[in-house]
């Protein structure tokens, strides 16, 4: 068994089309946006795989909103210490999952030793981080269209990774008011265990710990 590879399927009224064009992606800010997607997705598709030769499968399903324009959660040249990225997704989770904030003396994650606790924690636990989406939706600012471009790409692309162990439960971390997906693929509902909202994960680890247990 191995994960997927991606093949990017847009649909041409997708209220998030526009932002494909967006220059200047990726942490150095040098990428355009297929190509920035492409190595997000190698990445991912990178621990995916590790996962399911540690497990034999997937365990369980974080399922986030997007993924951000400059920074991803497997990129170790995506830095979450400068201060426009203290309250990523990756920064939240280390204070979270492995109780480590960003060291005060150390500058760039790719120094740091949170990072590969946190990746270990996650294969450890195998637990795989998927995006519904693959254009930054947070630069949408109409939750109505967010959570609409959400649910097309999960269905359309990034669906391939919650098939790939297609029982296995899932924990959504959403921004807040941003809802739950509208006119997703009715058994996603049915297999979400618990809800975060991305400002708030006090209890995600707790919560991840209650879910493998129940199976």
């Amino acid at each position: 068994m191995a994960c997927p590879q991606i093949v990017v399927n847009c649909p041409e009224n997708c209220p998030a089309q526009h932002l494909r064009n967006l220059p200047n992606f990726g942490p150095q800010q040098n990428m355009p946006w297929n190509n920035w997607v492409s190595h997000c997705e190698d990445l991912r598709q990178r621990e995916c795989n590790e996962i399911l030769r540690r497990h034999g499968r997937i365990r369980l399903y974080i399922l986030t909103e997007s993924i951000p324009r400059t920074r991803f959660v497997y990129d170790k040249q995506s830095n979450y210490c400068i201060h426009s990225a203290r309250q990523g997704l990756r920064t939240r989770l280390c204070e979270e999952l492995i109780n480590a904030e960003c060291p005060s003396d150390i500058c760039n994650c790719s120094q740091c030793p949170n990072l590969n606790s946190l990746l270990n924690y996650l294969r450890d636990k195998g637990i795989l981080i998927v995006d519904c989406a693959l254009c930054p939706l947070h630069s949408l600012s109409n939750r109505t269209n967010r959570r609409y471009a959400a649910t097309q790409c999960l269905n359309n692309n990034t669906m391939a990774y919650l098939n790939v162990t297609q029982n296995a439960p899932i924990i959504t971390i959403f921004p807040r008011n941003c809802g739950f997906l509208r006119s997703q693929k009715p058994h996603v509902r049915m297999r979400v265990r618990r809800e975060f909202n991305f400002s708030y994960l006090r209890g995600l680890k707790d919560a991840i710990q209650d879910v493998l247990v129940d199976g």
